[in-house]
């Protein structure tokens, strides 16, 4: 099944997804192959951001980059993630982790 979402194709041929949780936050994050588009999904007001915008302070946007960084992957994939729960820092390693 290939889903379409805002301006991402997600099928099982192009995206890989992880959830990931962070004491009361939880992310669903896929990896889209060929873009670099970073889209946050809020799940409480139901609106999309840029990872960047939503994000709001640098360290953190570092810090959801660095397992892409490490592994070398950074300008290969694009991010889609839908957050809910907790506050900004704690769904910024729930992104991470995911």
């Amino acid at each position: 099944m290939i889903k379409q979402l805002k301006d991402f194709k997600i099928g099982p041929d192009n995206a890989f997804y992880g959830t990931g949780r962070r004491k009361e936050s939880i992310a669903r994050v896929w990896l889209v192959k060929d873009t670099n588009k970073q889209i946050v999904k809020a799940k409480d007001s139901g609106k999309e951001f840029d990872l960047k915008e939503y994000l709001q302070r640098e360290t953190l946007y570092r810090k959801v980059m660095f397992p892409l960084k490490l592994t070398g992957l950074e300008d290969k994939f694009g991010i889609y993630a839908t957050v809910e729960g907790g506050g900004i820092s704690g769904q910024a390693e729930a992104i991470m982790y995911g």
